[in-house]
């Protein structure tokens, strides 16, 4: 894996040999992109995948989230998970449809008050 510092924010770029798919945050799009192919996700659908697999989520590093199934993997940067923890702090019918995801967002608000 290797980093490439651009504007204050860490990119991961990841060999497809590792089936690891990396979602971050477009700012100037308003859109989550996975790496490489830039398809995008809504945040429904992230939290429908994070919610379906809320068993297998682990923080790490700087804030970020690993989902594993099976041999696959996906991450999601810091930037994209404290986007995705605001929309669903401000937006009362997402934390009413994934209330399993309040715990994961929490840790990752105490993460980033420390």
């Amino acid at each position: 894996m290797s980093q490439k510092n651009t504007s204050r924010r860490l990119i991961y770029v990841v060999s497809t040999k590792h089936n690891t798919v990396i979602i971050d945050w477009n700012e100037s799009m308003k859109l989550f992109l996975t790496g490489g192919e830039q398809r995008p996700f809504s945040p429904e659908k992230l939290l429908d995948m994070l919610h379906f697999r809320v068993e297998r989520l682990r923080l790490f590093g700087v804030g970020q989230l690993l989902i594993k199934v099976g041999r696959a993997r996906c991450v999601l940067t810091q930037q994209a998970v404290h986007v995705l923890a605001d929309l669903y702090s401000l937006r009362n019918d997402l934390q009413v449809e994934y209330p399993q995801l309040e715990a994961i967002f929490a840790q990752v608000a105490e993460g980033s008050a420390r």
